[in-house]
């Protein structure tokens, strides 16, 4: 994996758990946070910090990007091979334990999880999740399975997170096989706080943009928790709280005056347009 230095623009390798992670440039030594991409850098900088020419060979990071998008459009034709099931299934009202037949094939079919990377019943501080998923030995994912066309509640987000707070894993997935939540496990001073990632329903089939969500929490996607992190700072970034901040800030209230201004010809202060924001949009949310 590589990353480029907004400083001195420097290429250099990065390992995958650190996308998303303050790194410092071997050439100019400035730390920034490491950012993928998927461009083939013309300089590397190895770990010596000597520089070299990049060959022209394809590099790690397009082999990757290509074989990315060959599992998506693989999972997207494998979930369409299994949506005749998943359908019948929805509309029997199949019990928790045909759900899971369904999960299963869902699992190894389109994720690519071996039957050995899949432990069923798992027993977690007392309490036992329905599947623990692994990559290379390590778990990495907990999966709380409910049956089709049951309700995904909150105390059963707090279930299946809980299994993951209490063993080290930080990913949790919660699915009654039409809806698929994933979740970050935030676990600080003994408390769990879920974080939504991404949420698919599979009602309605899988688009190409629900495919690439899917392979996040692929085998293959797990291998290289970086993608998923980078995700999850996303979508922390634009988080209800984050988004009032930021409408509230200095710069953001005197460029609404300015516009406003403007376009009602009325003579509006910054002190008018926060109240008018606080009044109008945030007391009302």
């Amino acid at each position: 994996m590589w990353s480029r230095c907004p400083i001195c623009k420097s290429s250099f390798e990065v390992d995958a758990g650190m996308f998303s992670k303050f790194v410092q440039c071997p050439s100019c030594k400035q730390q920034f946070m490491a950012e993928l991409t998927f461009e083939p850098p013309t300089d590397v900088v190895n770990n010596d910090s000597q520089m070299q020419k990049q060959p022209p060979a394809e590099s790690k990071t397009q082999l990757l990007q290509q074989e990315a998008i060959a599992r998506i459009a693989s999972i997207a034709e494998k979930i369409k091979e299994l949506q005749p099931l998943i359908d019948h299934a929805l509309q029997n009202s199949s019990n928790e334990s045909s759900t899971k037949l369904i999960i299963d094939r869902v699992l190894q079919d389109a994720l690519g999880y071996d039957i050995h990377d899949i432990l069923m019943e798992k027993n977690i501080q007392g309490k036992k999740a329905d599947y623990v998923l692994s990559v290379q030995g390590k778990p990495v994912l907990v999966l709380e399975a409910k049956r089709i066309g049951l309700e995904l509640k909150e105390q059963q987000v707090i279930q299946a997170t809980s299994y993951g707070a209490y063993s080290g894993i930080k990913w949790a997935l919660l699915t009654n096989l039409r809806v698929w939540k994933l979740y970050y496990i935030n676990f600080d001073a003994g408390k769990i706080t879920p974080e939504l990632i991404l949420e698919i329903d599979l009602r309605d089939g899988l688009s190409k943009e629900e495919a690439s969500y899917f392979y996040m929490f692929s085998k293959h996607g797990m291998e290289n928790q970086g993608f998923l992190e980078k995700m999850r700072l996303k979508v922390k970034a634009l988080c209800r709280e984050n988004l009032l901040t930021a409408l509230l800030s200095e710069a953001v209230i005197s460029q609404l005056c300015k516009t406003l201004t403007e376009m009602s010809q009325c003579r509006l202060t910054d002190v008018d347009i926060r109240k008018a924001v606080e009044l109008q949009l945030v007391k009302s949310t």
